[in-house]
């Protein structure tokens, strides 16, 4: 029996890719951060998978709610408010790959590659709005005066597992 060293640890980042993050969401809604005054609460719902925030700001009460569909491999996340045109966010993008982004009237993309495998990469992320102006552009979304506005996150990556690599696991 061998021991598995760095030269296969390598080969296999080469074959496989290290895991690792796709990027990150930021989503910016020019509201304070958590603080007594907001009546924040969350809760999850375990039958659904649905997660739901609401707090108090200026008078409105804003509700955020999450979920994660495996079937359909999307993530979606909805903003509304019980007071009309409260939705004014901006959403950005950040990864540490190299990426194209690109805009296409209400759906942000990004695609590109992972560094060390080559692997490619893609994630689209579609507006559906209640009012409001939303604008898309390459460097994010934004949304302006909404009653309420749902993010629909795709992701995937490009994978085919090659036979060779099953023999570099274990070898007696």
């Amino acid at each position: 029996m061998r021991v598995i060293g760095p030269d296969d640890r390598d080969q296999a980042d080469k074959n496989f890719g290290r895991y690792q993050t796709l990027g990150e969401l930021i989503i910016k809604t020019g509201h304070p951060e958590f603080s007594d005054k907001l009546n924040y609460k969350r809760q999850l719902d375990l039958s659904s998978g649905v997660q739901t925030i609401t707090y108090q700001h200026d008078g409105a009460t804003f509700t955020r709610e999450s979920f994660c569909s495996y079937p359909d491999r999307v993530l979606v996340l909805n903003f509304s408010a019980d007071k009309p045109a409260n939705q004014n966010l901006s959403l950005t993008f950040n990864t540490p790959h190299i990426i194209q982004p690109t805009a296409d009237k209400n759906v942000f993309s990004a695609s590109g590659k992972v560094d060390n495998n080559g692997l490619n990469i893609e994630m689209r992320i579609g507006v559906l709005n209640q009012g409001g102006d939303v604008s898309v552009s390459g460097n994010g979304i934004e949304v302006k005066g909404s009653d309420s506005v749902s993010f629909v996150v795709v992701s995937g990556p490009e994978f085919k597992m090659a036979i060779t690599l099953i023999s570099w696991c274990v070898t007696f």
